[in-house]
């Protein structure tokens, strides 16, 4: 694949595989990974239209000219053909039955939905038409914003959640449908306004919340000692830790952006060091843990001995991870999903509850 305004080097590509040219070996001329460029078995159906038919069209081993996407110039290449085939009904038998239980099941449950939406558009309170279709109910007592439904281990509590505090004092919702299919309509009976709860029921909480805090202020105040002390005296890091009951983790040789750093180590440790001079140490603070971390050796690169391949590796990944973005993207495009609302309105009655 060549870029978008890239046609002339797709034409010179094309040219040398006609003169006989090994294909990969003018993939990888033309900075291709071999990775993409394999994209291994796949049915008519299965890749972009653009380029379907030609992929199709070509014999076992036939090479197409330059084709045109939105993507960019391709080259198509087909290594082997596997014949299609039909499968007898014994071998897709399990497939078939399990997607009629399935279509049955969702059938089956749309019935229900509707047979109750439509007791709850004819007045009927929503626990008897919950029981007339077998579905469950629930009374909900103390239920907070954002955090679920009270302990009930309920499919969609979260959505559920966020509908409850979309309503007023006395009104039922539509009939909704989570994410993962769960339907459901609510009721909200009160709403009790938000409040300062009475210190003495938040009292141990205060308590519990202000010692940790303490802890870490005297922590924090402990480890800017200790990195004040390597500072001005030079004094021993390893030693310090020792003396204090503290543990020591080498980090790892890290670039700025946290790569070389060690699986325990918190990432905030590779911005710290960056900040630091060889030899000198800070106190950091990430999330509950407090740190003193020290820099023992600065490796400056050296443009006449770096490693270009590893360079132009990191490079090729980038690119190939963008390619890959503006892939997924298109057929985003190509094959999206829309909600047809009218339809949903024809279906559910404005004057049901939900």
């Amino acid at each position: 694949m060549f870029a978008p305004n890239d046609e002339q080097s797709a034409l010179e590509a094309y040219k040398k595989l006609q003169g006989g040219a090994d294909f990969m070996e003018v993939a990888a001329e033309a900075g291709m990974d071999k990775s993409l460029v394999k994209l291994g078995e796949f049915t008519a159906n299965d890749i972009l239209p653009d380029l379907s038919e030609a992929t199709f069209a070509l014999s076992e081993g036939g090479v197409s000219e330059p084709v045109e996407t939105a993507l960019g110039w391709h080259i198509i290449r087909v290594p082997s053909i596997t014949a299609g085939s039909t499968q007898t009904l014994d071998e897709v038998r399990d497939i078939i039955v399990d997607g009629l239980k399935q279509f049955k099941a969702e059938d089956a449950i749309y019935d229900l939905a509707a047979t109750f939406d439509e007791e709850l558009g004819a007045g009927t309170a929503i626990e008897d038409a919950a029981r007339d279709v077998g579905a469950k109910t629930y009374k909900l007592n103390g239920v907070v914003r954002g955090e679920g439904l009270a302990g009930e281990a309920i499919d969609g509590a979260d959505e559920i959640n966020a509908k409850i505090f979309e309503l007023e004092s006395g009104e039922e919702s539509f009939l909704e449908e989570t994410a993962t299919g769960t339907r459901f309509v609510v009721r909200l009976e009160n709403i009790t306004p938000s409040a300062l709860r009475p210190f003495e029921d938040v009292r141990e909480d205060v308590i519990a919340a202000w010692e940790a805090d303490e802890r870490q202020k005297l922590m924090l105040a402990k480890a800017e000692e200790l990195a004040n002390s390597i500072n001005t005296t030079g004094a021993d890091l390893i030693g310090l830790a020792s003396e204090d009951g503290a543990s020591v983790m080498e980090s790892g040789l890290t670039k700025r952006t946290g790569q070389g750093l060690g699986e325990d180590v918190n990432p905030a440790v590779a911005a710290a060091l960056f900040t630091l001079e060889e030899r000198k140490a800070k106190a950091i603070q990430t999330g509950e843990d407090v740190l003193v971390v020290k820099l023992d050796e600065i490796k400056s690169a050296d443009a006449n001995t770096v490693d270009a391949g590893r360079v132009t590796d990191e490079l090729k990944e980038a690119i190939n991870e963008d390619i890959l973005a503006q892939y997924l993207t298109y057929l985003r495009e190509e094959i999206s999903v829309s909600v047809n609302n009218s339809v949903i309105n024809g279906l559910y009655a404005p004057t049901a509850a939900n």
